[in-house]
């Protein structure tokens, strides 16, 4: 694999975990919902899918 390919999927790794951790922490649902949102993509992009 190329190195760029790796840091990029870690990066998205750590901001997929963090829109998780603050989809499962927060009591707004409005904010629960954009987390969940934006973490779609970013979950494509990790496993390479678009």
């Amino acid at each position: 694999m190329d190195l760029m390919k790796i840091v990029y999927q870690i990066i998205l790794a750590v901001i997929s975990v963090l829109l998780i951790w603050d989809m499962f922490t927060q009591k707004d649902i409005k904010t629960q919902i954009m987390a969940a949102i934006t973490l779609i993509p970013c979950l494509l992009r990790l496993a390479m899918i678009a």
